[in-house]
């Protein structure tokens, strides 16, 4: 086929796995809020005693707070480019469609 063709073929199917990105960075987040949250209610019900006990707590909580902060940097950035992008790529999927017809 022509390369030109060839080479908007190859984008369109480079948003698709962008589109996959952004599902796959929100089901992430999800995870990692629901981490979060099981952390948080660890922290509720323990009764600490010893400083050691506290600083494995913040230690943990640290870890997961540094994952999200990452994986939502990622979900902003995607869903940025997708949300812009998303109708735009589909009504020109359609106009590209009708040209090669």
């Amino acid at each position: 086929m022509n390369p030109i063709v060839d080479r908007i073929n190859n984008f369109f199917k480079e948003f698709d796995e962008i589109e996959k990105l952004n599902v796959d960075a929100h089901n992430r987040l999800s995870y990692i809020d629901t981490e979060l949250s099981k952390c948080y209610h660890k922290i509720e019900g323990t009764s600490i005693t010893h400083i050691s006990q506290s600083h494995k707590l913040i230690k943990e909580l640290k870890s997961i707070l540094e994952k999200r902060r990452h994986i939502k940097l990622e979900t902003i950035v995607l869903r940025s480019a997708c949300d812009q992008l998303r109708d735009k790529i589909g009504a020109v999927k359609g106009s590209h469609r009708k040209a090669l017809i």
